[in-house]
């Protein structure tokens, strides 16, 4: 008996029916925030901002129930948005939030959510926001762009229609929330209009000037052998590039000096390694010119779960009979 083929095994792993309520594994645990906001360096405006989303959310009771706000806003925003690239700190500020707020923190992403069972996303989105509940942990979603961006407004395959269905379920979820959501996405420009109304936006920039000079004085470890015309100031002039880049900087300038035998780190070998750094993301996000055909599959397996099949283009001829 032949084994299984790989489509053999994700179509039987994605038809399979899920296990009854309550049986379900915990897919969602809390761990103790990593990062503070000592060691997230931001753009005095944007640190600000977090701040206030804080106090808003720890003086929620004082404000809209003894204070009267609940008046003008029944229903008080509690999740926060954090928009930007990547690599400028989303993650680590959502655990500063959960830090200063002295909770834990629950971390999930898109993919987590989307089962590998159809039509189960919703049950693990419930049991996302079921896991905050009982441990009082901030929820915080990464990559959810695809959950926060607009409906598809005539779903042509199973996974649209999926996806819709899970932002429906989230909307609904954040209502009944009373503890604190963040979400990390790269662009709010095509949020969903209802996604607006529920959360607070934050945009988290690439450094600025000042930002980039903090980061790279507090990416250089004091063991770390420089050279004597290392100068942080100007290396913060090189603008676009986010903190992350500017710590991989680091570690590949050190390791040029090492490879090439220099007993320091020069101020050469962190320009190039950051310029290489920024020609790699742009490179990575530059439009591919052979785009990867679509999954066959997946549109198997979107067709078994009762997606309409679509007609061929405009530009395609039918196929003979």
């Amino acid at each position: 008996m032949h084994g299984e083929t790989d489509f053999q095994r994700l179509l039987r792993e994605r038809t399979r029916p899920p296990e009854p309520d309550g049986e379900a594994p915990a897919l969602f645990r809390p761990v103790e925030p990593e990062h503070d906001f000592d060691r997230l360096i931001l753009p005095e405006a944007t640190r600000e901002q977090l701040m206030l989303a804080i106090e808003t959310m720890r003086r929620r009771e004082q404000l809209f129930d003894h204070w009267g706000l609940r008046m003008i806003e029944p229903h008080p925003n509690t999740a926060i948005s954090l928009h930007g690239p990547s690599g400028t700190g989303k993650t680590m500020a959502a655990h500063a939030i959960a830090r200063r707020l002295g909770k834990r923190i629950i971390l999930a992403d898109y993919t987590q959510l989307e089962s590998k069972y159809h039509g189960d996303g919703t049950r693990n989105l419930h049991a996302l926001f079921a896991a905050a509940r009982q441990h009082d942990a901030v929820l915080f979603l990464d990559e959810a762009d695809t959950l926060l961006h607009r409906r598809f407004e005539a779903t042509s395959q199973g996974s649209e229609h999926a996806v819709n269905t899970l932002r429906g379920a989230l909307l609904m979820a954040l209502d009944a929330f009373e503890g604190l959501v963040v979400f990390a996405t790269n662009s709010a420009s095509s949020y969903d209009p209802a996604v607006h109304t529920r959360v607070r936006h934050i945009q988290i920039p690439l450094p600025d000037a000042p930002a980039r000079e903090a980061i790279w004085r507090a990416h250089l470890p004091p063991r770390l052998p420089l050279a004597p015309d290392v100068c942080c100031t100007t290396l913060a002039r090189m603008d676009g590039v986010s903190g992350r880049e500017i710590k991989k900087a680091v570690i590949e300038a050190a390791t040029r000096a090492l490879c090439a035998g220099r007993p320091h780190v020069t101020q050469a070998d962190f320009r190039t390694s950051l310029e290489s750094a920024r020609t790699a993301r742009r490179a990575a996000q530059a439009p591919s010119p052979h785009p990867a055909p679509p999954d066959l599959a997946e549109a198997v397996l979107d067709a078994a779960a009762g997606a309409e099949p679509q007609p061929p283009a405009a530009d395609e001829p039918e196929p003979s009979q």
